[in-house]
């Protein structure tokens, strides 16, 4: 087995009698953070933290200390402003190059994140700003004309301390009983105090520490609850060492993202030659719910509009003061929902990908596959009125916490070329046509569902990568051979494939197919579904399908 490291992060809420002294910490570091950020705004500043190693540990010196921060807590300023200006390294690299190149006739952006290896979303993000600059006619000569980054303050930084149990600014103490946290804050401008507050462990992080997790510098926040109410929070990562199967079954779980109201995501297993029935992820009561309050903030948008043309037309002073205390609580309105919209696109992505690591578990497979999309690629996704909530945010951090706990389960992600994934017959490699959910091969005339044709083909890509790390891994073998070395683990990893036993076989059969017109309604093919033997499982408002110890055997087709 390979030994990995994944980092998760739990968040405590810290005690209220702490929150005014740490609001005073969080607004004294915002003062001084952005002032840093002033200083090393700079061809200078930048070439300072280019170098390797902490940001604090370059910057001290440098910069002088005021009279009223503690040694600490001052590294851990330096620290967060350091590692702003270096966010801005590659972002100001890049904006000249654009500058540049944007220009010419042939430039083709694609290209340019090809050949550059950047991210495509920063390329895009820095080509509307290089034309908005260019339309008000203030493109700078320097990137250093364009204002310094503006901190908010929504985070103090404690790993540039001495250490998580005996630092000068914070001492933390956490076991399955409580959290013990000591920390230095401010009671005045210049007089600090160390406070003491224990916190009864939640359930998850015992959970965590059950299983081998090793707490890491924590990081204090600023944030707003569902009330809209600001609180602090401790933020804790904790750190696991997990083992990667080098026993490599060769079964892949393709998973093709596909939002719509109906469904978000459909899988399929793929087990050498064999395929499982489809498995479907729904969240359709919760979609409901985020294009309600979207439409609430459309129409509060709308009345905002109004009250601000009446504003301006009006003369009586009297009647302008109740319509501006009218706009600021239309604003708190917009504010709060925006903020429930946020909450429920973590809550899907959350059980989203919980759903996904549990199937994986269940049936035992050794590697997930999924598009490797870009920003561009999805407005191809059906439902035009959904992009908005499933934009690269969402795919990115599906991707990433996906990745997450499927590694605290052993089990590899790999990201495919998603083209022509919907568009190719998964059984004959021909084109499919027609347009919407259901295509039909040109060659063998079926019809296929186009969310189903696809986790196929992911299925099929994911598995030929599968079969490539199991070449890898026979070949450091060999290798190992011809030195005499001994193999150890790596013999694991390139065992044989086993056959299946007598029972499983009997249950294969051709896969599974949908035989029905594309006019033939919705509610008939999602029925037919269903007499071929897909179960759907309920729980709060995900619909999936899925597998048990009995299942399993009568799963695949």
């Amino acid at each position: 087995m390979s030994v990995n490291t994944v980092t998760l992060t739990y968040d405590v809420t810290l005690p209220k009698f702490l929150w005014k002294y740490l609001h005073k910490l969080f607004e004294t570091g915002k003062i001084e953070v952005n002032q840093i950020i002033r200083n090393l705004w700079n061809e200078e500043g930048f070439s300072l933290l280019k170098q390797k190693g902490e940001a604090s540990a370059i910057l001290k010196g440098k910069i002088n200390r005021p009279d009223n921060l503690p040694s600490r807590v001052f590294r851990n300023v330096l620290e967060c402003a350091g590692r702003i200006i270096r966010s801005q390294i590659e972002r100001k690299e890049t904006f000249e190059e654009l500058v540049k190149y944007s220009v010419e006739e042939d430039f083709n952006i694609r290209k340019y994140v090809k050949d550059t290896g950047k991210n495509l979303l920063l390329v895009e993000n820095i080509l509307r700003q290089i034309e908005n600059l260019r339309k008000k006619g203030e493109l700078p000569d320097s990137y250093f004309q364009l204002p310094s980054p503006d901190f908010r303050g929504d985070i103090f930084l404690t790993s540039a301390d001495d250490s998580i149990g005996k630092g000068q600014f914070k001492k933390l103490k956490v076991n399955e009983e409580s959290i013990e946290l000591k920390i230095k804050l401010p009671i005045s401008f210049d007089k600090w105090k160390w406070f003491e507050a224990k916190i009864r462990t939640p359930e998850k992080i015992k959970e965590a520490l059950a299983l081998g997790g090793k707490v890491k510098a924590p990081l204090l926040k600023r944030v707003r609850n569902k009330n809209n109410k600001q609180i602090f929070v401790l933020s804790i990562p904790i750190e696991f060492r997990v083992e990667e199967e080098t026993e490599l079954e060769e079964k892949v779980l393709g998973i093709d993202l596909s939002p719509s109201i109906s469904r978000l995501a459909v899988g399929i297993i793929r087990e050498g030659e064999k395929r499982s029935r489809p498995i479907y992820l729904k969240a359709e009561r919760l979609v409901r719910k985020v294009l309600r309050i979207r439409e609430e903030v459309s129409c509060l948008e709308r009345k905002i509009d109004n009250i601000r043309n009446q504003i301006e037309e009006t003369k009586s002073g009297k009647h302008k003061e109740r319509l501006k205390n009218r706009l600021k609580h239309l604003f708190a309105e917009q504010k709060l929902r925006q903020k429930k919209l946020k909450n429920i696109r973590k809550q899907i992505l959350e059980v989203l990908t919980r759903e996904i690591t549990e199937i994986a578990k269940l049936t035992g497979v050794s590697l997930v596959a999924i598009e490797k999309l870009e920003f561009k690629d999805i407005p191809e996704w059906k439902d035009k009125t959904l992009r908005w909530l499933f934009s690269n945010w969402f795919y990115s951090k599906f991707s990433e916490r996906l990745e997450q706990k499927l590694k605290l389960s052993g089990i590899r992600l790999k990201r495919v070329n998603p083209a022509y994934t919907s568009r190719e017959c998964h059984i004959c490699g021909s084109k499919l046509k027609g347009e919407g959910l259901y295509l039909v091969c040109e060659n063998c005339k079926k019809v296929w569902d186009r969310d189903y044709n696809a986790s196929v083909n992911i299925a099929e890509r994911g598995l030929r990568i599968l079969k490539g790390i199991r070449e890898k891994l026979m070949n450091k073998l060999s290798e190992l051979q011809k030195e005499r070395k001994p193999g150890g683990h790596v013999l694991k990893g390139v065992r044989e494939i086993t056959v299946p036993p007598d029972s499983l076989l009997r249950a294969w059969s051709e896969v599974v197919e949908i035989s029905c017109s594309i006019l033939q309604p919705r509610k008939e093919v999602v029925s037919s579904v269903k007499k071929n033997g897909t179960v759907y499982y309920g729980r709060s408002f995900v619909k999936i399908c899925r597998w048990n110890s009995r299942s399993l055997l009568d799963g695949f087709l």
